[in-house]
């Protein structure tokens, strides 16, 4: 069995707050992911350039899900192009209010157990 990790990195749109994006993340998106079946676990962390660092991000999020078919379910499945769940809606325009769109990735894991 591996558990799958996606690894999702962004920065901030100029202006916006931090301290109310941290905010958003711990009290709403987190929890909404940890309660998707199959999520074993969820974090945010922010960005650090260290000395070795050619290009830092604001921030990271982490999903540990138990495979990444899990995964795919909890977001309506396999498919090409990327279309929000409806019940993902209202968090993804958040999200999306506060991300500039095109430093978005997305980097994809899995570890054996």
């Amino acid at each position: 069995m591996a558990l799958f990790y996606a690894v999702h990195v962004y920065n901030l749109k100029p202006g916006v707050s931090r301290a109310e994006f941290e905010r958003f993340m711990a009290e709403q998106w987190i929890p909404y992911v940890m309660k998707k079946p199959g999520c074993r676990g969820a974090m945010l962390l922010k960005g650090y350039a260290g000395e070795w660092m050619t290009h830092k991000f604001d921030y990271a999020t982490i999903e540990i899900w138990e495979s990444a078919k899990a995964n795919r379910e909890a977001w309506g499945g396999p498919r090409k192009e990327w279309v929000t769940p409806p019940d993902l809606k209202p968090f993804m325009e958040r999200f999306q209010s506060y991300v500039v769109p095109e430093s978005f990735r997305t980097l994809e894991f899995e570890r054996e157990l």
